[in-house]
């Protein structure tokens, strides 16, 4: 086919048209995909040094990944609470409040939940009594954290099943419901 003919032919019906202009897009989308899914250099992958043994085998454990580290324990659930509530409240330098309260929080609450707060929101200013656990059991509590204007009621697990207490929600505490005074 010369130049010509192969215009008319794409051009005889709108629809041929349309469905040649849509298959070269989805071949230009797909194309690029490709070209960039390649690996990224961002992140180094680490190299395990070279064995220095003679055919010896060692019994100790490979030392850990530093990138999969188990998280370290911060305290009990009280002492992770009254700091969470303290950082929570401290709204002074809003671009850091997420990045000082990411630490204290699981994985799915630092990721999803304290990314769409707004820290000029928080209804609080400063904590004003310790912090009193309500229930706890089975890598779970639940901790009161009392606030000038309201009670903060914080849920804590264990995410090690060792003592790494990390905030997994909050919310703002019913009076009515339980943990009397």
């Amino acid at each position: 086919m010369t130049r010509r003919p192969l215009l008319r032919w794409l051009l005889f019906s709108r629809r041929r048209f349309l469905l040649v202009v849509l298959g070269a897009g989805l071949a230009v989308i797909v194309l690029f995909r490709v070209v960039n899914a390649g690996p990224t250099a961002a992140e180094p992958v680490p190299v395990p040094p070279p064995s220095t043994s003679t055919g010896a085998t060692s019994s100790a454990p490979p030392p850990p990944d530093p990138t999969t580290a188990a998280p370290v324990s911060l305290g009990g659930p009280q002492a992770v609470a009254l700091r969470f509530a303290t950082l929570w409240v401290d709204t002074a330098d809003p671009g850091r409040w997420l990045a000082r309260l990411t630490p204290l929080a699981t994985d799915e609450y630092a990721g999803v939940t304290l990314p769409q707060a707004d820290p000029l929101a928080v209804p609080a200013s400063r904590v004003t009594g310790a912090p009193r656990q309500i229930a706890s059991g089975r890598g779970q509590a639940t901790v009161l954290v009392p606030l000038d204007t309201m009670t903060l009621r914080v849920e804590l697990v264990d995410v090690t099943g060792h003592g790494a207490w990390r905030v997994a929600d909050t919310d703002r505490q019913d009076p009515a419901a339980g943990g009397g005074r």
